[in-house]
């Protein structure tokens, strides 16, 4: 027992970091699993100098069998806004529960299409949604995160996406991307499909052509669509609820008005980063490149936002590709001074990322678990609207029997004669959370340390260091508990009351240990 609780206590000591040549001792606020082969962790950072930043990270093991990722847009729309927390709620279903999720990409904030619609939502960057793509373009500045039809392989880099039609005469044209807003100059040839508006938005002059899917054909690479009418150069085509519309500028004109209702062409794509071909099923991008290779990169001069302490949202890969972080710091806020890129990379490779990309920050910085609500403390004081959230999703089947249990506190640090009530998590086999404030669990403690004066509720009048053991069923867990201090600096709380002798008043009796306030048994 002796060496287990050493083990256990110099898991839950303080740690110093040195951030970017600042020396912060950080103190672990949280800890807990969420969902199967995920934790999240809270930090209470400061330095020296008086400045501090509360840090919310989680680990999630991508080889865990029962957990996928997935991008969500906005109301699922290519322009659209939404909460992390109804992106959660609305998606969730038995098999597919988004437990734990942090706010994605750069979005467009104003702006309207030629008929009138809002743009704001539109994501900045290339985005794939369960093998959907709802934007890509082969020239971006913009660095992605991709994960491939079975979840494995994580990259992060900047996606380099090529495309090729052919007509049944032979005659080819490079395709630019897909569903593009505002295309302009050169030679460009884009693919609209469902996810766009209703329509192209496009201006008239160039040449553009409704198509669907050849019979037996899916949009991968390749595959063969076929006219459905005539070209056009009106511009702002209706895009079919079936089909797509292919898009011609410039010499690229000249081949959609080749075609004529009944041809078919076909249509190959194809994506790279730094020269390996990837296949994106899970594509969220966003901005900078914070983390590579283990070295934290010079991104504060790009913009100066990222120079400046603000809030942080970032995704970063670790373990070799095996697991996947994400990291939030709260800022613009009196208690939590917030980061520049630079800083939040140099944490997230002292927690063991080698990859890290800086998602959309300020104030959108939001992490969000299904079970425990908001993680961190945005800084507009609520959630903000995105475009898009990145979630870790469990695939497990639905259970609703508890199979684990786990004090909510990681360390109890009890005052002498203190009073201290846990709560417990419940879990089911697969290890989602699915009880926050479990009942019906008993704790037992040592003598040396405290007694229990009901079945949950332990009073330190012990001294020194050990471990509460909780059971509900067969079920046990433990955690480390500390009686601090030797009964030195008890108050009486009211320094009066007023009685009607009939009923008994337990006097109200506190300790302050370490700045904090704690209850005190009144016995």
């Amino acid at each position: 027992m002796a060496l287990g609780f050493v083990a256990a206590m110099a898991a839950h000591a303080s740690t110093q970091y040195n951030v970017r040549g600042t020396e912060y001792q950080a103190d672990t606020l949280f800890h807990a699993m969420l969902g199967p082969g995920t934790s999240q962790t809270s930090l209470l950072m400061r330095s020296a100098e008086g400045r501090q930043m509360y840090v919310y990270y989680a680990k999630i093991d991508l080889t865990n069998p029962y957990i996928s990722f997935s991008t969500v847009m906005g109301q699922d729309s290519f322009a659209g806004t939404e909460t992390v927390r109804s992106m959660s709620e609305r998606k969730s279903r038995p098999g597919a529960r988004y437990f734990l999720g942090v706010n994605g990409d750069f979005y467009y904030t104003s702006g309207t299409t030629r008929r009138g619609d809002s743009r704001v939502g539109i994501p900045i960057g290339p985005c794939v949604v369960d093998g959907e793509i709802y934007k890509a373009n082969t020239n971006t500045d913009f660095t992605q995160f991709v994960l491939d039809a079975n979840k494995q392989n994580p990259i992060i880099g900047c996606t380099k996406f090529s495309g090729l039609a052919t007509s049944a005469s032979g005659k080819t044209c490079g395709v630019d991307g897909v569903n593009l807003v505002n295309p302009s100059g050169g030679n460009r040839l884009i693919i609209y499909n469902k996810h766009f508006f209703p329509y192209t938005d496009t201006p008239a002059g160039a040449a553009e052509i409704a198509m669907k899917l050849a019979d037996g054909e899916s949009f991968g690479k390749p595959f063969k669509m076929v006219a459905t009418a005539a070209p056009s150069t009106a511009g702002d085509m209706d895009i079919p609820a079936d089909g797509f519309v292919v898009y011609g500028l410039g010499a690229s004109a000249d081949f959609v008005k080749s075609l004529k209702e009944g041809d078919e062409i076909t249509v190959e794509f194809h994506a790279h980063i730094d020269g390996k071909e990837v296949f994106p099923h899970t594509m969220m991008s966003s901005w900078p490149n914070s983390l590579h290779n283990g070295e934290v990169t010079d991104t504060e001069y790009l913009l100066e936002e990222f120079g400046s302490n603000q809030p942080v949202t970032a995704v970063a890969i670790a373990d070799e590709g095996k697991t996947i972080m994400f990291l939030t710091i709260d800022g613009r806020s009196p208690i939590s001074s917030g980061a520049r890129t630079t800083e939040g990379a140099d944490l997230l490779r002292q927690l063991g990322a080698w990859e890290g990309l800086n998602f959309d920050s300020g104030g959108s910085s939001t992490m969000y678990s299904q079970a425990l609500g908001t993680l961190n403390v945005p800084s507009d004081g609520t959630e903000r609207s995105d475009a898009n959230g990145f979630f870790a999703i469990s695939t497990a089947p639905d259970d609703s029997t508890i199979a684990r249990i786990a004090f909510v506190d990681w360390v109890a640090k009890v005052p002498k004669y203190g009073v201290y009530a846990p709560k417990f998590y419940g879990y089911n086999q697969y290890g989602l959370l699915i009880d926050t404030d479990l009942q019906g669990v008993t704790v037992t403690c040592p003598e040396s340390v405290g007694h229990m004066t009901d079945a949950r509720t332990f009073c330190g009048d012990g001294s020194g260091n050990a471990v509460l053991t909780a059971t509900y069923g067969d079920l046990t867990a433990t955690v480390p508990i500390q009686i601090l201090g030797n009964g030195e600096g008890l108050r009486i709380v009211n320094d009066s009351i007023i009685t009607d002798t009939y009923r008994q008043y337990a006097v109200a009796v506190e300790n302050t240990i370490d700045g904090v306030k704690r209850a005190v048994n009144p016995a």
